[in-house]
């Protein structure tokens, strides 16, 4: 009986580890993703008054998860090539 009770708590440590390592990672990828935003045409004026902006995005879930901002991902909100262009 002791050792089907120590077997268990194996497996659930083994689960909560797993869970801790590759969860974030699918969810940020599954409720992060980047799509492309054509075929949305930009007005020139709407270009021109982009430019007399100052923009900032006050939310970004990148702090969220374990991610290397210096790196181009496919999901997420941000990371620094994409701030960059």
């Amino acid at each position: 009986m002791k050792k089907i009770i120590i077997g268990f708590a194996f497996l659930v440590f083994i689960l909560l580890v797993s869970g801790r390592i590759f969860l974030p990672s699918w969810l940020d990828k599954q409720m992060s993703p980047v799509s492309d935003h054509l075929p949305f045409v930009v007005s020139d004026k709407a270009k021109e008054l982009h430019k007399t902006l100052f923009i900032g995005d006050w939310h970004s879930d990148s702090a969220l998860w374990n991610r290397d901002l210096s790196k181009t991902y496919d999901y997420g909100h941000e990371d620094i090539p994409r701030m960059q262009t």
